[in-house]
């Protein structure tokens, strides 16, 4: 019986741990969300606050890679967070016209980039563009003359180890909380398990001590071993007063052929 019921409280033990996996990755899963859209919400913030600033010199007729200002708007908004890695506008071939990294004005964007060509005016509102890349989260929105033209584009690259220490952090702390929920839960399966087939342990065990017909009971102090002990004990005396019939037909029947055989004939 110690066998069924391990093997009972470990199958709840196995729900138990696959319930609070489960719960720990829909957790995980919500937080990213969560978190993601928090700083993402916060980059196109910085964005869009460059791209009215340069869109406002653009409704004066100025070309994209006239604006003298920019580069020192771009460096302006790096200083303020540590945590840009880079903050750029460049034309509608994505070419680099200003960059907060001054060596790679010129280049071209990472082909991942979407094309600013492909976004349309919204009357609705700027629109914003949002990559997740291996190293950093890249915001992005297409930049516009006073004509509704899209003449170029405006990304910023924000470091990912702050999001990854604390994505980190959170994914320890509901490991550790899982873990402890699961050990408590364990001791109190077992428990619970023990408490609940204690009456069938004890049937089972009066059950063995009928079969074996010890007549002793289940703490071995002699008491009655119970209802199924007292359904037994009239089978066993059956099954004795059966056998002694049958003794005594056998002896009646040896005895008449005894008391044939010697008669003469």
């Amino acid at each position: 019986m110690g066998g069924i019921t391990a093997r009972i409280a470990a199958t709840i033990l196995v729900i138990l741990i696959l319930a609070g996996a489960l719960r720990t990755v829909l957790n995980v899963s919500k937080f990213d969300d969560a978190f993601t859209g928090l700083l993402q919400s916060r980059l196109s913030v910085i964005v869009l606050d460059v791209q009215q600033t340069v869109e406002s010199s653009l409704s004066l007729g100025l070309p994209l890679n006239a604006l003298v200002n920019a580069q020192e708007m771009l460096d302006r908004e790096r200083l303020q967070d540590d945590g840009i890695l880079s903050i750029l506008i460049h034309d509608r071939q994505g070419r680099r016209l200003f960059d907060s990294e001054t060596a790679r004005v010129g280049q071209e964007i990472p082909q991942g980039w979407p094309v600013v060509q492909s976004v349309a005016p919204s009357s609705e509102g700027e629109q914003t563009w949002v990559l997740r890349e291996a190293d950093a989260f890249t915001v992005g929105a297409p930049l516009r003359n006073n004509l509704g033209e899209v003449v170029g584009g405006i990304a910023l690259r924000y470091d990912r180890s702050r999001y990854d220490a604390a994505f980190e952090t959170i994914f320890d702390k509901l490991a550790a909380y899982t873990l402890a929920m699961l050990a408590a839960g364990a001791v109190v399966t077992y428990l619970g398990v023990m408490v609940l087939f204690r009456p069938m342990r004890r049937r089972l065990r009066q059950l063995e001590t009928a079969l074996r017909g010890t007549g002793t009971g289940v703490d071995g102090s002699g008491a009655d071993s119970g209802l199924l002990t007292d359904h037994v004990a009239p089978l066993h005396r059956a099954i004795a007063e059966a056998d002694g019939e049958i003794a005594r037909v056998a002896r009646l029947l040896e005895s008449a052929r005894s008391s044939g055989a010697g008669q003469p004939t």
